[in-house]
């Protein structure tokens, strides 16, 4: 019976110093899932294919098209982002917490 009032003990110490710890890592990976889950550019709903949509350039103010290859939510940070694609041929991977903040836009209709 020791034994298991011992266990509580830890658990009531380790357990918030845990939670303490990571707790900024564990806000990032809830914000990501969040982002990754509601996709907002992502009009077939496969995180797996291609969307178009553009980005505010802040230096500048002018809207910048671009493609969104995929959308990859992991456990590990290093995986999970937003793989996108410029028409110039530039490839860059954006984490899913810094895609949240970015201003970005679905491209305005053409007029015929």
């Amino acid at each position: 019976m020791e034994k298991f009032g011992v266990n509580w003990w830890w658990a009531t110490i380790l357990l918030p110093v845990l939670i303490g710890f990571f707790k900024t890592e564990i806000g990032k990976m809830v914000t990501a899932y969040n982002v990754y889950r509601l996709r907002a550019f992502d009009v077939d709903g496969d995180p797996t294919t291609s969307d178009k949509a553009q980005l505010l350039n802040d230096a500048t103010g002018k809207w910048s098209d671009i493609i969104i290859e995929k959308y990859v939510f992991s456990l590990s940070a290093r995986k999970r982002g937003v793989y996108i694609r410029y028409p110039d041929g530039g490839k860059e991977k954006v984490p899913l917490v810094k895609w949240a903040g970015m201003r970005k836009r679905k491209p305005p209709l053409k007029a015929i």
